[in-house]
C-alpha cells in the first residue's frame, strides 16, 4: 500500500517525503535492494532558544560538528554496478549510487548539484528524480534488472 494523506486527521506529509517512503517501502520488498538503500538524514530545522540575544540550536550545532554536509543527497544505493553500459565508468563499475529524489514540484539546490558532480568525479553514479517509480526504475537499470514502472 502506498502512502497517500486520504485521512485529513493524520498530519499531512511532505509530498517529497511521501515520495521517499513510496521508494523505501518498494525498496524493502527486495532483500537485494532494501538492505543496501540508506537514508541519509542531513536536513530539517532544529530546535533553537534565544539566550542572551543570540539563537542558540545545539542540534544544528552537534550535527555540524559530526560531519553533516549541505548537498548530500537523500539517499545512497551502497551496490557496486557491474551490469548496464549507461552506467559504465572507464573502469567499468560504479561504486555506488546517490538518489536525490525530490516531489513533483521540487528544486535541486546548488549545494546538491555540486554534491553530485563530485560524487560523479569519485566513481559514483547519480541521479535526480521528481517521482519514486522514476527513481526505482533507476534503480533496476542500474541492477541491470528490467524496469517496473
Amino acid at each position: 500500500m502506498l502512502l497517500t494523506n486520504k485521512n485529513p486527521r493524520k498530519k499531512r506529509l511532505n509530498l517529497e517525503e511521501r515520495e521517499q517512503m513510496n521508494l523505501i517501502k518498494w525498496a524493502d520488498l527486495y532483500p537485494d535492494i532494501g538492505p543496501f538503500l540508506l537514508y541519509i538524514k542531513n536536513e530539517g530545522k532544529f530546535n533553537s532558544f534565544i539566550k542572551n540575544g543570540k539563537r542558540i540550536c545545539p542540534n544544528g550545532y552537534k550535527a555540524n560538528k559530526m560531519g553533516r554536509r549541505k548537498g548530500v543527497s537523500d539517499l545512497f544505493l551502497a551496490i557496486p554496478s557491474y551490469y548496464k553500459p549507461c552506467f559504465e565508468t572507464e573502469s567499468g563499475v560504479y561504486g555506488g549510487f546517490w538518489i536525490e529524489l525530490k516531489s513533483a514540484k521540487g528544486v535541486v539546490s546548488d549545494e546538491q548539484k555540486a554534491f553530485l558532480a563530485k560524487m560523479e568525479t569519485q566513481g559514483y553514479a547519480t541521479g535526480v528524480f521528481y517521482c519514486w517509480t522514476d527513481a526505482a526504475n533507476a534503480i533496476l537499470e542500474y541492477l541491470g534488472k528490467p524496469k517496473q514502472f
